[in-house]
C-alpha cells in the first residue's frame, strides 16, 4: 500500500474556519469599498451592468436582470450588485468548507487552501476581484459538492449544469474557455462513458450556442451608448461614471484590445512578475497531483483532470492576447484546480482506500515547527496581482499599508 508524508496539523482546521470568517469579513468590506470608488466602481459595478437595452450584447444577463428587480424594488443596482457579489463569495468559501471538512489537512491542502491565488485573492487585489468569474466559480463549488453527495442525480446534475452554464456564459463568456473543469468534475466522479455522455449533452449545446451568441453581438459604440442612456436615470443610486469602465470597452474592436496587450507584452517584467506568481500558485497543485497520483485509484481522474487543466489553458490563450487583466485569468485555473483536487482527496478518504494517513511529521515538533512557519510565509508574503500595474503590493503586508492609507 503507498504511504504518504505530510503535515498532519488537526488545528489547521480550526484556524481555516476562522479565516474564512474573517476572509468573508473582509472581503465584504472591500466589496463595499470598491463599489465607492470612483476609479474602480466602472469596472467591478460596470461589468455587472451590462444590460440589454441596447439590444442583444454578450455579457447583457446579469445587467437586465438587475434592472428589472432594481425597476420593480426598492433596491438600487448598486445595492443588488454588491448583494450578488458577497453572495456569490460566500457560497464559493461554504463550498470549500465542505469540500475540506473531512479533510486530514495534508501540506497541499492548507497551501492551497489559505494561498492568495485562491480564496484570498479579491482580499489582496481588490481592483481585481468581484467580476464575473464568481458566478461560475461559486457555481462550481456547488456542483462538486452535489456530486461528492450523490444525492442529485444524473438528470438533477445536467439540469443544473445546463442552468448555471447557460447563466454564466451570457454573464461573460470567458466561461467558455473553462468548460473543461466542469466536463472533468462530472467525469472524475461518473465513471460509465454513457452516463457521462447523458450528463453533459445539454450543457454541451448551451456551451455551443452561447459561443455562437457571443460571436454573433459583440457589441458596438451605439450599445454602448444605449446602455449607458438607460442607466443616467440612476446616477443618483451610485452610478456616476460608472460607463468609464467595462461598458466603456463594448466599443472596443479585437485590434484596439490586442493592442493594449501589446503595451503589456512589451514589458519585461510583466514575464517576470507572472512567471514567478504562476510558479508560487501552482506549487501546491504539483504537490497535490505527486501525493494523490500514489494511490492507483486517483490516477484516472488525475490524469482527467490533468487533461481539462491543458485544453483549457490553450483555451485561455486569446484571453491572455485581447485583455490585460492576466492575473485573473491564473486565478480562475488556480481555483478550478484546488476545487477539482480538493474532490478527488474527498473521493479518496471517502472510500477509504488509503487508511488513516499516519503524518511523518508526528511526534517531531521542530519539524511541524518549520513547515507551519513555511505555509505561514508561503500565505502572507506575495499576491497575484490581476494586471501588472498592481504588483507593487506584498501579499497581506501591502494589504495592511492599503488599509493604512484608507484610514488617513
Amino acid at each position: 500500500m503507498p504511504t504518504e508524508t505530510h503535515l498532519k496539523l488537526r488545528p489547521i482546521q480550526g484556524f481555516f474556519l476562522i479565516y474564512l470568517v474573517l476572509a468573508g469579513l473582509v472581503t465584504a468590506d472591500m466589496g463595499i469599498l470598491m463599489a465607492r470608488n470612483p476609479v474602480v466602481r466602472p469596472w467591478v459595478l460596470g461589468d455587472w451592468l451590462i444590460n440589454l437595452q441596447g439590444g442583444l450584447v454578450r455579457r447583457g444577463l446579469t445587467g437586465e436582470l438587475v434592472r428589472l428587480l432594481a425597476n420593480r424594488t426598492p433596491l438600487s443596482s448598486v445595492s443588488i450588485v454588491i448583494v450578488l457579489q458577497l453572495a456569490l463569495y460566500a457560497v464559493l468559501f461554504l463550498s470549500v468548507w465542505k469540500l475540506l471538512r473531512r479533510s486530514e489537512w495534508p501540506f497541499w491542502v492548507a497551501a492551497l487552501a489559505f494561498s492568495p491565488a485562491t480564496l484570498g485573492f479579491q482580499i489582496l487585489d481588490p481592483f481585481g476581484g468581484f467580476r464575473k468569474e464568481i458566478l461560475f466559480l461559486a457555481g462550481l463549488g456547488v456542483l462538486l459538492c452535489l456530486l461528492a453527495n450523490d444525492s442529485f442525480g444524473d438528470t438533477g446534475v445536467s439540469l443544473y449544469l445546463t442552468l448555471l452554464l447557460a447563466i454564466s456564459a451570457l454573464s461573460h463568456e470567458l466561461v467558455l474557455c473553462y468548460l473543461p473543469y466542469f466536463a472533468a468534475a462530472t467525469a472524475i466522479t461518473i465513471e460509465d462513458p454513457r452516463r457521462i455522455l447523458r450528463v453533459l449533452a445539454a450543457p454541451a449545446l448551451i456551451a455551443f450556442a452561447a459561443a455562437s451568441f457571443v460571436a454573433l453581438h459583440p457589441g458596438s459604440a451605439r450599445t454602448a451608448d444605449s446602455i449607458c442612456t438607460s442607466l443616467a436615470s440612476q446616477n443618483g443610486a451610485g452610478l456616476a461614471g460608472i460607463c468609464d469602465g467595462a461598458i466603456e470597452h463594448l466599443r472596443d474592436t479585437p485590434a484596439q484590445a490586442r493592442e493594449g496587450v501589446r503595451r503589456i507584452a512589451q514589458t519585461p517584467a510583466a514575464y517576470r512578475i507572472y512567471g514567478l506568481r504562476l510558479a508560487l500558485a501552482l506549487l501546491p497543485v504539483a504537490a497535490g497531483f505527486g501525493q494523490l497520483w500514489q494511490c492507483p485509484r486517483n490516477r484516472r481522474p488525475l490524469l482527467i483532470l490533468g487533461a481539462a487543466a491543458a485544453v483549457s489553458a490553450i483555451a485561455t490563450i486569446p484571453l491572455f492576447l485581447h485583455a490585460i487583466d492576466w492575473g485573473r485569468w491564473i486565478y480562475i485555473h488556480i481555483v478550478c484546480l484546488a476545487l477539482l483536487l480538493f474532490l478527488i482527496d474527498l473521493d479518496r478518504q471517502r472510500l477509504q482506500v488509503i487508511p488513516a494517513i499516519q503524518s511523518g511529521t508526528r511526534g517531531r515538533p521542530l519539524l511541524q515547527l518549520v513547515l507551519a512557519f513555511a505555509l505561514l510565509i508561503y500565505a502572507v508574503t506575495w499576491n497575484l496581482p490581476h494586471i501588472v500595474t498592481d504588483s507593487n503590493r506584498n501579499g497581506y503586508l501591502g494589504l495592511f499599508r492599503f488599509a493604512a492609507r484608507r484610514s488617513k
